[in-house]
């Protein structure tokens, strides 16, 4: 098996850093692991039966060569071998953790510059997208990978600071949400330009998925991201009606989640910030699969 190779630089901490970290320093890298913040679940030599509770998790700290920590998704932490012995506890997923605020922000969610920033641009410019890996334990301070590498401690509530932002979600700290809104949308090929309210400042687009039975993230019609993101934009915490594929969907953003109305399934559904390209790709990959 080959294992992602991560040949990564450790770089100096946020301004803020009053680091506390258990192990009493910087993080090592350390190669051939996967990167920090990286998403993963149980891979092909898991022995250790409940563990995950069948959840994802993320890479929060190397621990030595062959071997990563990793915090699942339900709050239990413990070693895995990833090299180790020749064998793969975990294997690394596409997954991107979903939370409302960015007061919850949990390892494996997507982060941005936030109201407060002010570190130049260690993140290596405005709209660069990282990846909190870890919380330290004053619960007011986040550890974040930048796309660079570099890594950097955050303030997240310390001092009433908040350096970071949410880069799926827009749900701005403090604000009352409005009574649930029901709407229905429909699916309609004949759109194929997502609406204005999909594009971000940042020149990316929103992106609604559900997750599949095998994990993976899939996109909904444009015609049905461009209505949910209207939707979702309006009030968070609204639920509406979806029809594909000849079934009806209850979506309900505030748990992120959709139900079939028949069958009573229910599936993640997700807000990922793509760029163009890779929002034009998931589109047409899609519709290649003319899975009904």
């Amino acid at each position: 098996m080959q294992f992602l190779l991560a040949m990564l630089c450790l770089q100096t901490l946020a301004g803020d850093d009053d680091d506390d970290d258990s192990s009493g320093g910087d993080d090592p890298v350390i190669g051939g692991l996967p990167h920090h913040g990286a998403r993963v679940r149980r891979g092909r030599d898991w022995k250790w039966g409940n563990q995950d509770k069948g959840e994802c998790g993320t890479v929060i700290r190397h621990y030595k060569k062959g071997i990563v920590e990793v915090e699942w998704d339900h709050g239990g932490k413990n070693h895995y071998r990833y090299g180790a012995e020749e064998a793969a506890d975990v294997q690394v997923i596409e997954d991107t953790r979903v939370v409302r605020r960015i007061a919850d922000v949990k390892p494996g969610c997507k982060v941005v510059r936030g109201l407060h920033w002010e570190w130049e641009n260690q993140d290596g410019g405005a709209g660069n997208i990282g990846i909190v890996y870890r919380i330290e334990e004053s619960r007011v301070s986040v550890r974040v990978r930048w796309p660079s590498g570099r890594r950097g401690v955050y303030r997240n509530g310390k001092d009433g600071k908040y350096d970071l932002d949410l880069a799926n979600v827009s749900v701005q700290a403090g604000k009352k949400e409005k009574p649930v809104t029901k709407l229905n949308i429909s699916a309609s090929p004949a759109r194929q330009t997502p609406s204005e309210k999909v594009e971000t400042k940042g020149g990316n687009r929103y992106c609604w998925q559900w997750k599949d039975k095998d994990g993976k993230w899939r996109p909904y019609t444009v015609e049905q991201i461009s209505s949910m993101e209207e939707i979702y934009q309006r009030n968070p915490s609204a639920t509406c009606k979806l029809e594909r594929d000849s079934y009806t969907y209850h979506i309900d953003f505030g748990k992120m989640q959709q139900q079939n109305v028949d069958t009573k399934a229910v599936r993640q559904i997700r807000r990922a910030c793509l760029n163009r390209d890779d929002f034009d790709l998931a589109i047409a990959l899609e519709q290649s699969l003319h899975i009904k």
